[in-house]
């Protein structure tokens, strides 16, 4: 509500759009909050309906690298390969670590950004 607003009133002139941009991981639907998460704003969406004021379009991550790799740049589309060579086949395990590899056998956990890296020591991890 608060980016809707702020949105409406930074830009009364404009067409306004609000998006609500998320990841999945590979094994989305085998993780139940995920698909309730899925559910959710696809009800919002059509609850707010055609008429929302900004307008409101949910997508996830590889929706929009499926879009920007159609972009007419190629700085564009180099970055979309490099995002999908770091998150795709992402899979998210019972014990909720980030892994590159299916979960059971041997995996390698996904390298941590560099924000990550240069955390405090003590910092608590986002979950």
């Amino acid at each position: 509500m608060k980016h809707a607003l702020a949105i409406h009133s930074q830009f009364p002139d404009s067409e306004r759009t609000l998006a609500s941009v998320y990841w999945q991981p590979a094994n989305a639907n085998d993780l139940l909050g995920l698909a309730a998460h899925a559910d959710e704003l696809t009800r919002l969406v059509d609850l707010l309906g055609d008429d929302a004021d900004p307008t409101f379009v949910v997508l996830t991550y590889g929706e929009l690298f499926s879009e920007w790799a159609q972009s007419d740049s190629l700085q564009t589309r180099a970055h979309v390969e490099t995002l999908e060579t770091r998150y795709a086949g992402l899979r998210i395990c019972k014990e909720k670590r980030l892994l590159a590899e299916p979960c059971g056998g041997l995996t390698r956990e996904v390298p941590r950004s560099r924000f990550e890296r240069n955390l405090p020591a003590g910092t608590p991890e986002v979950r």
